[in-house]
């Protein structure tokens, strides 16, 4: 008999199972939660300068207008449109809808991000709910109450929409029993693929690691075969298209974007935080470069542009290459010094607060700093001591949600990864993780309870 829980998994396989109705969290529960979380979001987007863009979200407003004026992705305005590899379609394509409601305005696209923010804390804790209804009040709290994903509301950045994505991902085959759950499944990791190129590869790993999970829980072999087929055909329906428009563009094969892999691993041989590129502003450290030689030819590339950006790759890839060969210790060392970064900050790096709410060094900004640091070290150390529960127990949801976890601390090692928005769009799965990892320390508490109580 299998255990209690791995049960639940079991449903995943079945092709005629009827939805789950569980009901645990009341409408009282959701309307506090989805109160509390929209009242941050819209104070964060109240607080954040109106005026300021970040270098990327100038590239994806000007895809957006380039898509509503010519049906092109394109990051250059007329005439020409020059259609664009180097981002994805997804996030230009989701700003047209603001923007064709209520024109370039940040408020008009900050309400739409917020609402697409409140629908992941629905998914993920309505799943939460029907497989882990013990956990689903505490998960709900986590969600509602974590402050980071409400500064991306505030930004024309892909985080808000990706985030959604795969959570939809993830979470729709638990929510909805049977094999085509698996193919809209893969259609969210091909949505989120067009969103952030670097997804592509993320999709591919859970699906492959989800059907190892449950490899204890299928009848035969072949009901695994079809169902990571279904899950790995819906991806593929989703970016195909676009990778051969890329082909016809390029000549080559470029499943999404193509243009910026080279520079973020070299980044990643020496990069240790942030500092080099403050407020946007590139100046690369002295430790970046090992001889006055590579400067020069770094900077004849990236400054002065002397190389096409879409041949940079065979540039920096074999300049990557050379510095792991030549500079091993300092190269992989980077990747230790700098891996904290991805999970800890503020989260709000790339937002400019209105003048007067938090300056630059003032005191407020540090205690901002460090309150959020400590907040995101909290929800790391219990979201490891929830992995660790889940593996003694082989609870299979919470390894299932645990894989895009994992996936993104190992895939980022070697490239630029300073920035904690690069863990937002698997923000939420962490903080199941936690939830779980404060019912550790809840039983262990009431355990040490019962032993002095017995002792005295």
């Amino acid at each position: 008999m299998a255990s209690p829980s791995l049960a639940p998994a079991s449903r995943l396989f079945s092709a005629a199972a009827p939805p789950v109705s569980k009901r645990v969290l009341s409408r009282r529960d959701w309307l506090w939660a989805l109160g509390i979380a929209l009242a941050w979001r819209v104070l964060v987007c109240l607080a954040c300068d109106p005026n300021f863009i970040t270098d990327d979200g100038k590239a994806y407003m000007a895809a957006a207008h380039s898509l509503i004026q010519a049906g092109s992705l394109s990051e250059m305005g007329p005439p020409s449109y020059v259609p664009t590899v180097s981002r994805g379609p997804g996030y230009p394509a989701f700003l047209t809808l603001p923007m064709m409601l209520f024109g370039s305005r940040l408020a008009g696209i900050q309400a739409v991000q917020c609402v697409v923010s409140l629908l992941t804390i629905v998914v993920v804790a309505r799943c939460v709910e029907v497989v882990r209804p013990e956990r689903a009040r505490l998960a709900l709290a986590l969600l509602a109450l974590a402050p980071f994903e409400a500064f991306f509301c505030a930004v024309q950045l892909t985080e808000v929409l990706v985030t959604l994505c795969i959570a939809l991902a993830v979470c729709l085959p638990w929510l909805w029993p049977g094999r085509a759950a698996w193919f809209v499944s893969g259609v969210c990791w091909g949505l989120a693929a067009l969103t952030r190129d670097i997804v592509l590869a993320m999709g591919v790993a859970s699906v492959l690691g989800a059907v190892w999970l449950l490899r204890g829980e299928m009848a035969q072999r072949g009901v695994r075969r079809r169902h990571m087929a279904l899950a790995l055909v819906g991806l593929a329906v989703v970016v195909a298209p676009w990778t051969w428009r890329n082909y016809r563009l390029l000549g080559e094969v470029a499943p999404v974007s193509k243009g910026f892999l080279g520079h973020l691993l070299w980044i990643g041989t020496w990069e240790r935080d942030g500092s080099w590129a403050d407020n946007g502003v590139v100046h690369y450290p002295a430790y970046a470069f090992s001889s006055p030689q590579e400067r020069a030819r770094v900077e004849e590339v990236r400054t002065m542009r002397r190389v096409p950006f879409l041949q940079q790759d065979k540039f920096f890839i074999p300049l990557t290459l050379q510095r792991y060969r030549t500079h091993p210790v300092q190269a992989f060392g980077s990747w230790i010094v700098r891996w904290p970064r991805l999970w800890l900050g503020t989260r709000s790096d790339l937002m400019a607060w209105r003048p007067g709410i938090l300056p630059h060094g003032s005191k407020r900004w540090l205690l901002f700093k460090a309150f959020f640091y400590a907040l995101n070290a909290v929800v790391l150390l219990l979201a490891l001591a929830g992995l660790v529960r889940a593996i003694r127990r082989r609870d299979v949801f919470f390894l299932w949600l645990a894989l895009p976890v994992l996936w993104t601390g190992l895939f980022y090692l070697p490239l630029h990864s300073s920035e904690a928005r690069y863990s937002q769009p698997v923000y939420p799965f962490l903080l199941c993780l936690a939830a779980l990892g404060l019912e550790v320390l809840r039983g262990n508490w009431t355990l040490w309870q019962g032993s002095r109580r017995k002792l005295a």
